[in-house]
């Protein structure tokens, strides 16, 4: 949904979505440029991209792998590693 120039909310079909992402794709335009000459926001845009890949949470940080704690502040000093899950969970690693 974007807010058109006589202050009311636009809705864009799917297709119509589609149509601007390919705009987008072809532009070379910034996502910024872009996104004013369509006058719509990044946000939308964005989430827009994010609904055309299926994504289920836009905002989802791909794995990092393996860390290995051992590496981490060697020479035996303590090490706390904190990581926020999302939702209020926050995982807290200490180690020594």
């Amino acid at each position: 949904m974007v807010t058109g120039t006589d202050g009311r909310r636009r809705r864009h079909s799917a297709t119509q979505r589609s149509a601007v992402l390919a705009r987008y794709a072809g532009s070379g335009m910034s996502v910024a440029e872009f996104c004013r000459s369509e006058s719509i926001s990044v946000a939308t845009l964005r989430r827009w991209q994010s609904e055309a890949r299926g994504d289920d949470a836009p905002h989802a940080v791909a794995p990092a792998g393996f860390l290995d704690l051992g590496a981490v502040g060697g020479g035996g000093s303590a090490v706390t590693i904190e990581v926020d899950l999302g939702g209020g969970v926050l995982l807290r690693v200490r180690r020594g």
